[in-house]
């Protein structure tokens, strides 16, 4: 499988003391880039379609309980896709830059 990687990364995490270690987990800060789309992302996600399509039981789990944090985080997503360039909503769907709807309104 080839590798899907960025030209360079924005950021260097491994410089600074507070993320150099795993797992890095520190709050963003106003205006930081969140979910960034680089020139990797056409590639990223169509790997991410095609596993989700074809091993969807190996690349997508939750624990037991953590309905509440995954209902949390993905509403968190789809607030901050309305404000993205390059998405459209449309029908109750919501579609990813050149890409399949990434959610149904009302569930995953």
């Amino acid at each position: 499988m080839d590798h899907i990687l960025q030209d360079h990364l924005p950021t260097a995490p491994w410089m600074a003391e507070a993320t150099r270690r795993l797992p890095g987990v520190q709050p963003l800060q106003a205006g930081q880039v969140w979910l960034p789309c680089d020139e990797a992302f056409s590639g990223q996600m169509a790997l991410r379609d095609h596993l989700v399509a074809e091993q969807r039981d190996d690349v997508i789990a939750a624990c037991a309980g953590s309905g509440a944090a995954v209902a949390e985080l993905y509403g968190a997503v789809l607030r901050h896709l309305e404000r993205r360039e390059g998405y459209r909503w449309r029908a109750g769907c919501v579609f990813r830059h050149r890409g399949p709807w990434v959610r149904r309104l009302g569930g995953p």
